[in-house]
């Protein structure tokens, strides 16, 4: 009895470690995930500075998420990068 009282202690102690080392590095692997999964549904060039994700708050934030353009297109002049940080309004807003 004593071994297999031993036994789970190991498996609950390498599930926990395994958990820990899984929220630590999750916000990594949605960033890796969200920008290879986007480059090969949309066949475009994308890129992602950073994701985080909120479990408790159940959020996910992307930031610095880019697009490009396909071939044969260019980016639009609203597009410029430029032009980021500056506040847009919606048409039609006070």
């Amino acid at each position: 009895m004593r071994i297999v009282g031993r036994i789970l202690l190991v498996i609950v102690i390498l599930i926990v470690v395994g958990l820990i080392v899984l929220y630590v590095n999750l916000n990594g692997i949605v960033r890796r995930t969200v920008q290879t999964q986007s480059q090969a549904s949309l066949n475009v060039p994308t890129k992602l500075e950073s994701a985080n994700v909120s479990l408790f708050g159940g959020e996910v934030a992307l930031k610095g998420f880019e697009v490009g353009s396909p071939q044969g297109f260019k980016a639009a002049a609203d597009d410029d990068p430029g032009r980021r940080g500056r506040r847009r309004e919606a048409v039609g807003s006070a």
